[in-house]
């Protein structure tokens, strides 16, 4: 019996694990968008002569980091998925 409870639990912690990285993913494409407008403005003010090379490579670095965090949260969130498959008992083919 207490197993059974163990593995509810571990399922009901998987699926908090999948809704929240679900949720990072889209908060994190948010920031992807405004990195890429801030991206753009700060090479529309490098042309205009009013941003320095600086700025523009601080822009590429915020970024490709917002990149990396959604790849990050879609990584876990395959991890938490894979974990549930496994609780529920579902084999996986090769």
């Amino acid at each position: 019996m207490e197993e059974q409870n163990d593995v509810e639990k571990d399922i009901q912690a998987a699926l908090i694990d999948i809704n929240s990285n679900e949720s990072r993913i889209k908060n994190a494409a948010t920031q992807i968008e405004q990195a890429a407008l801030a991206q753009k403005l700060s090479v529309s003010k490098l042309k205009n002569g009013t941003a320095t090379p600086i700025e523009i490579t601080s822009t590429n670095a915020d970024y490709q980091r917002a990149l990396l965090n959604q790849l990050q949260y879609q990584y876990q969130l395959c991890n938490a998925q894979l974990e549930l498959i496994k609780l529920m008992g579902i084999e996986l083919l090769d």
